[in-house]
């Protein structure tokens, strides 16, 4: 058969017995670089819809309070996309691929706009049953084509980069938008949301560096000590609250009293380090945490951690200030505080799923008869007495002490990561005491 460059099989139709023509392209020619570019990104498209639409789970479930409808939010989309496989093939041995595809495309994207705009559980599930029918023909569709399109000895190539394309998109999908506005901003140079200059100075970036990864390790500790009170301890939520009271009131003194010695010798640097090494010492005595940990350790520990991140919790403030002009002020401000609120929302994601993932693994090795890790997870710390057998509570415990522990190791390796932050600083008075 003579080969064409002209027409591919994605612009043709069947032939006249049912079966796919094929009129391979060359590979080097604009249009199948064209082809393969638009199928991978309408995978792409796929790809991150599943992984945006995994993560935002959660935070659907308090919008339409319909904590029940979690399976359907997964399976509404993958059963059209199963059940419409069959007919999908059949359509693309019958008509023509391009229009087959885009129809597909068309369809994907206005199920997932319903799902946007849905007002209800049911409507959501609804726009996603939609996405599915038309994932159904982009999944077919992408094989089909390159099948149709490349020689067969190199199309396994081309559709492992489609396959890897839809993994790529559930890896980096959460990096897309940042690079994206990474970008913007180098092209836009001095007049740039965050213009270089201030990007590049040395302490700005360094107190980025120690807001992200110092924030990131007081918010999850900050979290999940609750969960060794009420979980572990078997307090209430506001006897929990009482027993915090050391470190919020040790963290306010601390606060106080650094800034009133900063102001009065313009130092800050200092208490940067201070407040890294202290409160990674306050952290490596919170992985020691015991089940039958006493009073002393658990008040004493949180007076540590106070102390500690409590110096460098507002200076980042003097540090923009003293370092530079008056007119870049408010840019690196804005710059450190969303670096501050950046590291505190990720690394609590990331401190759940490592508490989450130990406690399950310890708690499904101790094969309890009809319990299983995932039923204590979703049941929340205050019921843990009520699920688990009297002679399996002090294994359980112990399985739950241990998980808190790795998470509190998260938050050990991110104040010694901000360490190299505060170290990083150049060592300035504030502006009026001299050099």
């Amino acid at each position: 058969m003579e080969e064409s460059v002209e027409k591919p099989m994605v612009e043709g139709a069947a032939s006249s017995d049912g079966e796919i023509s094929t009129q391979y392209v060359d590979v080097r020619s604009i249009p199948f670089i064209l082809v393969v570019t638009a199928l991978s990104f309408s995978l792409f498209c796929v790809g991150l819809d599943n992984i945006i639409i995994a993560t935002a789970i959660p935070r659907i479930t308090d919008e339409f309070n319909a904590i029940n409808d979690i399976a359907w939010y997964g399976a509404g989309y993958l059963l059209p996309t199963c059940a419409f496989q069959l007919l999908s093939g059949k359509l693309y041995s019958q008509y023509s691929a391009k229009w087959i595809f885009l129809g597909a495309l068309f369809i994907f994207e206005v199920g997932s706009l319903i799902s946007a705009v849905a007002p209800t559980s049911a409507v959501f599930i609804a726009g996603r049953a939609i996405a599915g029918v038309g994932a159904a023909a982009l999944f077919t569709g992408s094989l089909v084509i390159i099948a149709t399109i490349v020689p067969p000895e190199k199309a396994p190539a081309f559709q492992s980069v489609n396959a890897g394309t839809f993994g790529v998109a559930s890896a980096v999908g959460p990096l897309v938008l940042f690079v994206a506005f990474l970008v913007d901003q180098f092209f836009m140079g001095e007049n740039a949301t965050i213009p270089p200059r201030v990007a590049r100075q040395r302490t700005v970036a360094a107190v980025c560096w120690y807001n992200l990864f110092s924030f990131g390790a007081f918010n999850t500790a900050y979290y999940f000590i609750p969960l060794y009170f009420q979980g572990i301890k078997a307090t209430s939520a506001q006897d929990s609250g009482i027993r915090m009271i050391p470190l919020v009131v040790t963290q306010v003194i601390i606060i106080l009293i650094v800034g009133i010695v900063s102001a009065k010798t313009g130092h800050y640097v200092p208490f940067f380090i201070a407040s890294g090494v202290v409160g990674s010492i306050g952290m490596s005595l919170l992985t020691t945490w015991q089940v039958d940990s006493s009073v002393g350790s658990w008040i004493g520990y949180q007076v540590i951690i106070g102390f500690g991140l409590g110096m460098g919790m507002q200076l980042f403030a003097t540090a923009v200030s003293a370092t530079l002009p008056d007119e870049d002020v408010p840019t690196g401000m804005a710059l450190t505080t969303m670096a501050q609120f950046f590291g505190a929302s990720i690394f609590l994601g990331v401190g759940n799923n490592v508490f989450e993932t130990k406690l399950i693994g310890y708690v499904n090795a101790m094969e309890i008869p009809e319990l299983e890790g995932h039923t204590l997870v979703s049941a929340g710390a205050t019921t843990l007495r009520d699920l688990v057998p009297v002679e399996y509570l002090p294994g359980v415990l112990d399985a739950y002490m241990k998980a808190l522990g790795w998470t509190f190791r998260i938050s050990l390796i991110l104040e010694g990561l901000a360490i190299i932050g505060a170290v990083g600083m150049e060592w300035k008075r504030v502006r009026g005491y001299g050099p």
